[in-house]
């Protein structure tokens, strides 16, 4: 079987026609959860199941972590149970809050600036 034709932006960088859904699974449906438009969505859904597309997704978060931050958060919603995902949307929050600028420079005007306000 052939990917439909309606996946082919998806996929610019690739011959459209060497991608098998059935061996390319976690290709087909990292690409669609991060760059796919709502059909694309219903599709990969109609196609593969939740299930399916679900084990891809938590293969990602508790492996490599290919998928974005963005995407991670928007299917961390559907695929994780609620303490993992706020476990690691809260964790995301404390790294982020460490890596703040923490310098002040001063102005003319004698208010403090911090770096990252610029």
């Amino acid at each position: 079987m052939k990917l439909p034709e309606m996946l082919a932006p998806l996929f610019r960088n690739y011959q459209i026609d060497t991608i098998d859904p059935k061996q390319h699974i976690d290709l087909i449906v990292k690409t669609a959860l991060v760059h796919g438009a709502w059909d694309h969505i219903l599709w990969l859904f109609e196609y593969y199941g939740a299930d399916r597309i679900g084990k891809v997704f938590l293969e990602d978060f508790y492996g490599m972590r290919e998928l974005p931050e963005p995407v991670v958060n928007l299917w961390g919603l559907l695929f994780l149970n609620s303490t993992d995902y706020w476990m690691e949307r809260n964790a995301r929050e404390s790294e982020v809050r460490t890596f703040r600028g923490r310098r002040s420079i001063g102005s003319p005007e004698g208010d403090s600036l911090t770096s990252s306000a610029r």
